[in-house]
């Protein structure tokens, strides 16, 4: 019973925690749009040549705004 519970209590954690900092990568990407626009289409990362900064934000916030309604 014990173990069951701390597994549940584990994700809990991670899943919440993933989803924080989901959030702070869509206010990270809405500071950019407001201080530097031109840099939204520059690639998210040099690990993500394929995603743009501006899809990866959107994509924060989707991921950010089913935690809340989870």
């Amino acid at each position: 019973m014990k173990v069951a519970l701390g597994r549940k209590t584990l994700f809990t954690k991670v899943v919440g925690n993933a989803l924080l900092y989901d959030l702070l990568v869509w206010n990270d990407g809405v500071v950019i749009q407001f201080t530097n626009p031109m840099r939204l289409a520059v690639p998210a990362s040099h690990l993500l040549i394929w995603m743009r900064t501006d899809i990866f934000t959107v994509l924060s916030f989707l991921v950010s705004a089913f935690g809340f309604f989870m």
